[in-house]
């Protein structure tokens, strides 16, 4: 049986970050970038989506596996499961699907407990459950709004947030919050600084959550929402992101630093480069890596050792 440290990271092993399929400004792709997090170099796996695919989503039971799910082709939305098994980065497609075909979805995860798929277009409310290590699915109460594009947080062992997002007609600025292990929702009294959707996120394990750049009725934004833990609080830091972006994707290395890659500017061209936020501190930089080729409609995950 594995034991999980709520506090704190001492002793765990930090490998990488992925990002899965995505859009280069003609076509879906399936490639999956990965992130190493103690050279901070970019690789693209031997392993690839089995689906050309845009829109997937991702999260991780950290130091197992990797999981990429729904999304769309093109042609049409997808319920497929993708499983990325650590440390060989190999690539099987799971025998349970998600609920119903849809793309742009948030993926959070209780590494060790579960993993939970919430919302995605047309929009819908439904959270998916994939137990691990049975990799079963079920699905737990639902979105208080049917919502597509939303911002998913983790804090392992503690609770799983849904932030933002849109109804298609209205963006949203509340976050839906699922205390673990009982997996109740409430309504966080935190809300976004300003109602958004379609930016990236990634969790300080313990300490907080980041959400990153996305679109509110303003236009495309490049601001840092911060959610502090411990206080259910929001906050927007001081530095912002290299420029407006959407369609980002964002994974962190616990106590050390997020990443936030690829995405669209207000101009429609798409970005190869990785925005850097150190952890604690909190200070922004661009690191030497880049993606493949130009990239948006993207999540990212992380295999940050087990907690």
């Amino acid at each position: 049986m594995q034991i999980y440290a709520l506090i704190g990271t001492a002793g765990r092993t930090s490998v990488a970050g992925y990002f899965g399929g995505g859009f280069d400004d003609t076509n879906d792709l399936d490639v999956i970038a990965k992130l190493n997090y103690s050279t901070e170099t970019r690789t693209n796996l031997a392993a690839v989506l089995t689906v050309i695919s845009r829109g997937v989503a991702a999260m991780a039971d950290s130091g197992v596996a990797g999981y990429f799910a729904g999304g769309t082709d093109g042609g049409g939305k997808l319920d497929t499961i993708q499983r990325i098994a650590f440390p060989a980065e190999t690539k099987t497609v799971l025998g349970v699907t998600l609920t119903a075909q849809k793309d742009f979805i948030a993926g959070i995860a209780n590494s060790g407990v579960a993993g939970y798929f919430g919302g995605g277009n047309t929009p819908v409310s439904t959270v998916d459950r994939l137990a691990f290590p049975a990799e079963t699915k079920s699905t737990i109460t639902s979105l208080t709004t049917a919502s597509a594009f939303i911002y998913g947080l983790q804090d392992t062992g503690v609770a799983g947030y849904f932030a933002g997002g849109t109804d298609n007609t209205t963006k949203i600025s509340a976050i839906d919050r699922y205390a673990f292990p009982a997996e109740t929702k409430t309504v966080s009294s935190a809300v976004l600084t300003s109602a958004r959707d379609s930016g990236a996120v990634f969790s300080n394990n313990n300490v907080a959550g980041y959400m990153c750049g996305g679109r509110d009725s303003g236009g495309f934004l490049s601001n840092i929402n911060k959610l502090l833990f411990s206080t259910q609080t929001i906050s927007s830091l001081t530095p912002t992101l290299t420029t407006a972006v959407r369609l980002c994707g964002g994974m962190a290395n616990s106590e050390v630093a997020g990443y936030i890659g690829g995405g669209e500017e207000t101009s429609g061209a798409t970005v190869t480069r990785f925005d850097r936020l150190t952890l604690p501190a909190e200070v922004k930089s661009t690191i030497a890596a880049v993606l493949s080729t130009n990239n948006s409609r993207i999540y990212g995950m992380a295999n940050e050792g087990v907690f």
